[in-house]
């Protein structure tokens, strides 16, 4: 998927999808619906390696889907 998917998805979700190269976190949907940047960043401290992790946040849902061994896609 290319990120004007990921932008129309995020619109029409009203979530926000962030991309995780190492310790660097990018936005890449289009509307940072609730500017979640720093609890991606502590979900990235949980996540189970090289595999779907689903995490619950002070009700909030996080899931992180290993694209390869540098990248995750982080969604809140």
């Amino acid at each position: 998927m290319n990120q004007s998917t990921f932008q129309l998805l995020g619109n029409v979700a009203s979530a926000d999808f962030y991309l995780c190269e190492g310790s660097d976190i990018t936005l890449i949907s289009d509307n940072n619906a609730y500017n979640m940047k720093a609890l991606a960043q502590e979900v990235l401290k949980l996540r189970v390696p090289n595999s779907l992790t689903v995490t619950d946040l002070n009700n909030f849902y996080v899931g992180m889907i290993p694209i390869d061994h540098n990248q995750i896609l982080v969604h809140r």
